[in-house]
């Protein structure tokens, strides 16, 4: 009786996998096809090819050419559950080999497809499946996509960044049990005193009335402490503290309005011998500590250029911080490292941080590609920079424009989740690190889009599906002029949107047939006829 049961489970079990298999393949191709834009015909046509054509015509072939005397180990239903698994695993095989990336993007993307336009908990919840699914793939798509500039960071500046990381994990661990040794005396502090309003209905009443009053005292007295007023002293000693973090110039993220550091402005020729002589030069003469990290910042987005040549031909000379500062030009890893440089000259705490970064502005690619940027910790807390982005702009056609920004200079974690993804999750800075799936879920914003206060109520993805128009909705609080302009594989479809400075602004263009598109969002502060500036970009697919 027991094997029998054994074998019927092994068999249910079996059969399962076997017919999994396809569905499988199903789910990868349809997902190719809605993150791609292809038709939908195409993925249920490989469906029925998978399921029942293929293998019912594979048993139909070995049942015509069998022999008439040779007798079957399995039976009909096996082989064709056999074959089913055959045939399924080597199409998803064939598509993960082929397409290792597009494959983890599609899923990750667009993997649930099939519950668009529909939310309710049942359906999140199948949502969070089929992306956690997808997330099992998330190391094919790290074996197949290499970061030509991780070999091109400093030694020196890769142990310096392995002892930070090694810090922040342990600063992280402890404030963890510290949190969870805190939220365990509250529930025990609860206790206290709830435990005598409960024995009052079962004890004696003087008794209940003494414990009430000595647990009452007690949290009386703690709450006594809790509140009483800080004497003028203590102000006197917290204003104190407060105004040696704080700047002559506010820190807060964005920098509105300013420019370039005076002391990078006017710093002699003659100083700019070695980076030691630079660095040492800008600390003696800026004593703050955040306006010093800026000087570092300013320094280097305005002495190097971008070395467009070394980018477009896959060929990088060294990105040293030495030869960075000599040649005056590098790639993002030669940025990275030149500013790490400058900072240990003076003993400030900079590390190189690596990982991916996508520029929707000049870039059609959702996932971006490999970057390097920076993190410096300041009072005890770390922020993150990417001096090469506040640079200038790179295009194949101008090559490298000067144009120096402040965008991300000590830009928040949330901020820059938006276009930033270290390898490393404790580098994203944020309380609740997201994972890579969630990442290439975000919309395409740049840091101007959060520093003009603006808010994309709709769509909330990065890749959208739709019928006709491609609409997105903005919040406007500050009633900035916005437009949208339309593109497709990197050439502008169409002409832009009329502008509106709307509080909720519904910006769209149509889509002139079927297939993949981006909508680019621009914003201008000034006036109607102003310059626009891109502040973000997201995804439509029409099929």
């Amino acid at each position: 009786m027991l094997k029998r049961v054994f074998g019927f489970l092994t068999k249910l079990l079996l059969g399962f996998i076997f017919y999994a298999t396809p569905l499988v393949g199903i789910w990868l191709a349809s997902s190719l096809e809605a993150y791609l834009g292809g038709p939908a015909w195409m993925a249920w046509t490989a469906g029925a090819l998978l399921f029942p054509i293929i293998p019912g015509l594979w048993e139909l072939h070995a049942w015509a050419y069998r022999k008439p005397d040779s007798k079957p180990w399995l039976t009909t239903l096996d082989r064709l559950s056999l074959k089913t698994f055959v045939v399924g695993l080597a199409f998803v095989c064939g598509l993960l080999s082929f397409y290792p990336q597009v494959a983890f993007l599609a899923l990750s993307t667009r993997g649930d497809w099939m519950l668009d336009e529909v939310k309710d908990p049942r359906t999140e919840r199948a949502r969070r499946m089929l992306f956690a699914a997808a997330g099992g793939l998330e190391w094919l798509y790290r074996a197949t996509k290499s970061n030509p500039y991780i070999s091109q960071i400093d030694s020196e500046a890769i142990h310096s960044t392995n002892q930070a990381t090694q810090q922040r994990e342990s600063e992280e661990e402890k404030h963890e049990q510290e949190v969870a040794k805190t939220n365990e005396q509250d529930v025990d502090q609860q206790k206290e005193v709830e435990v005598p309003k409960e024995q009052s209905q079962e004890s004696n009443q003087t008794d209940t009335v003494d414990s009430t009053d000595k647990n009452n005292e007690t949290i009386a007295d703690k709450d006594a402490q809790k509140e009483d007023p800080p004497s003028k002293k203590d102000i006197a000693e917290k204003d104190k503290q407060e105004s040696a973090t704080e700047s002559r110039f506010s820190k807060k993220w964005p920098w509105k309005g300013v420019t370039l550091h005076p002391v990078v402005a006017t710093m002699p020729a003659s100083v700019e011998t070695s980076i030691k002589s630079v660095a040492q030069y800008i600390a003696k003469r800026e004593k703050d500590p955040v306006l010093r990290i800026k000087a570092l910042h300013d320094y280097v987005a305005d002495r190097i250029a971008y070395d467009t040549v070394a980018l477009y031909s896959g060929n990088f000379p060294s990105q040293s911080a030495r030869t960075v500062f000599e040649t005056r030009k590098g790639v993002c890893a030669g940025y990275a490292n030149l500013l790490t440089a400058l900072a240990s000259a003076i003993n400030e705490k900079v590390v190189v941080v690596v990982g991916d970064a996508r520029d929707a502005e000049n870039s059609d690619k959702l996932a971006g590609g490999g970057h390097a940027w920076n993190a410096a910790r300041i009072n005890g807390r770390w922020y993150l920079i990417d001096v090469c982005w506040d640079a200038g702009s790179v295009t194949r056609e101008t090559g490298f424009t000067k144009k120096y920004k402040t965008e991300y200079l000590l830009t928040p974690p949330e901020v820059m989740i938006q276009s930033h993804f270290p390898d490393q999750v404790t580098w994203q800075l944020l309380d609740e690190p997201i994972s890579l799936g969630d990442f290439l879920r975000k919309p395409m914003l740049d840091p101007s889009f959060q520093a003009a206060d603006l808010t994309l109520v709709r769509p909330t993805r990065a890749i959208n599906e739709t019928d006709s128009n491609a609409v997105v909705i903005v919040k406007n609080p500050d009633l900035y002029w916005l437009m949208v302009g339309l593109e497709q594989n990197g050439k502008k479809v169409g002409s832009g949107s009329y502008a509106t400075k709307s509080k909720y602004a519904k910006l769209e263009r149509p889509l002139p047939g079927k297939g993949k598109y981006r909508l680019n969002i621009f914003a201008n502060e000034k006036d109607e006829y102003s310059q626009y500036t891109f502040v973000g970009a997201v995804d439509f697919v029409r099929r």
